[in-house]
């Protein structure tokens, strides 16, 4: 269940206050922390919240208050960490999300605190905006004139009743935000910076985007594949801007993807002596789910991935899910047997 939306102050300006959903086993201390775009709020990600919570995760939706700089930004946000008693997160970050996540690793690699990303629709550089020369000038505009730039970047035309509603949702939140709050983002969003990659080469990243519209250009998604080589790719046919609420299901699967190994917290807390079989139970998750995945389903011209037999007549995303999830379920109860120490609601931490 969704806990009500908590507001933490960690600055000495008390106008800086952070809104932020946390639900999931408490006692998971590397949760994954969900960073919305210049036009989102904490309530963006509640498809990803009720669905990783309920597979044992523990899942954190935040709203940043008003900075107006990204250093600025970075320590407000190790406060927040630091408050919430969190060493090190998991971080997906959509467009300035992941932008400001790239940013924050950058900021902590030499006292690293974060374990891996999760960019969706993000970029690393902001001169691809072209809007370096006026990122000091949004906070002189009023908030319709603001509205208007951030609308801009919205999809146009048809598009599926799915992504419709996507963008309903996206332009009431965009309504919910003030003045200061979009002028402050728009600045980070803009002012010129970019990620330095030597800094963060060693954290798993994950870029996630679409083949549809959206506002970030071809260049830009090049440039995120040059900057992470060994990233893994996750890409969706359609999503546009707003992947997270219109295609949840394909969303919540890569991110769940990116734990099928498990976490360096299990195994540290495992006797050397039984390490190898961790390796053999996330081997077998694989193994299990490749297998499932090539002889039940068929990627079809003009329909995608499509499942056979029985099955056909079910949403292929939703099986492969809950197909995945009930191996993860039966793999981690043979690993809470290895280690009986290890309580089974810190799994996924």
């Amino acid at each position: 269940m969704i806990s009500k939306a908590n507001t933490i102050i960690v600055d000495d300006d008390d106008s800086k206050v952070w809104s932020l959903y946390d639900a999931g086993p408490k006692s998971i201390r590397c949760p994954i922390i969900f960073l919305p775009p210049v036009s989102g709020t904490a309530e963006v990600f509640f498809q990803q919240v009720l669905a990783l919570t309920g597979w044992g995760y523990r899942v954190i939706s935040l709203q940043y208050p008003v900075y107006w700089d990204l250093l600025e930004f970075c320590d407000g946000f190790r406060k927040l960490l630091d408050h919430l008693h969190l060493d090190k997160v998991h971080l997906f970050g959509a467009s300035l999300g992941g932008f400001l996540a790239q940013k924050f690793a950058e900021h902590t690699h030499k006292s690293p605190r974060v374990h891996s990303l999760i960019l969706c629709n993000s970029f690393s550089d902001t001169t691809i905006f072209n809007q370096t020369l006026t990122a000091n000038s949004f906070w002189l505009m009023p908030a319709f004139m603001l509205k208007k730039i951030v609308l801009g970047n919205f999809a146009k035309g048809p598009v599926d009743p799915k992504m419709a509603d996507a963008i309903d949702f996206m332009v009431d939140r965009l309504e919910s935000l003030n003045q200061g709050e979009l002028a402050s983002r728009l600045t980070l969003n803009c002012q010129n910076s970019y990620v330095e990659p030597h800094k963060i080469k060693d954290l798993a990243v994950t870029i996630m985007d679409v083949f549809d519209q959206s506002a970030l250009s071809h260049e830009a998604k090049e440039e995120m594949y040059k900057l992470y080589p060994n990233a893994r790719r996750a890409h969706l046919k359609t999503g546009g801007n707003f992947p997270y609420l219109c295609r949840s299901a394909e969303v919540n699967l890569y991110i769940q993807v990116q734990w099928l190994f498990p976490p360096s917290s299990l195994c540290c807390r495992l006797p050397p002596s039984q390490h190898h079989f961790i390796s053999i139970y996330s081997f077998l998750e694989i193994f299990l789910f490749i297998f499932l995945a090539l002889n039940f389903c068929d990627v079809r011209p003009g329909l995608g991935l499509q499942l056979t037999g029985l099955w056909s007549d079910r949403d292929p995303i939703l099986v492969l899910m809950r197909t995945l999830n009930c191996i993860r379920v039966s793999c981690a109860v043979r690993r809470c047997q290895l280690c009986s120490r290890f309580p089974c609601e810190n799994l996924f931490g």
